[in-house]
């Protein structure tokens, strides 16, 4: 991890991120410094699915159009 100090007070904390393959093989994003990812370690393809096509297009064409 590398922090840089910015005129006016702003630490800015850079850290690697790492690609990675989810178990559902789609790829995602990963910072291990702090143990987080960018979308679920079990599937971002599933996740996007889920949130997206399951949850909000089901949402749209039950209240919205």
């Amino acid at each position: 991890m590398v922090l840089i100090l910015i005129p006016n007070f702003t630490l800015v904390m850079i850290m690697k991120k790492e690609v990675f393959l989810t178990s559902d093989g789609s790829p995602s994003l990963r910072v291990e410094e702090i143990k987080e990812t960018y979308h679920s370690r079990h599937g971002a393809l599933t996740e996007s699915t889920y949130v997206y096509i399951d949850k909000g297009l089901d949402y749209w064409i039950n209240n919205i159009r």
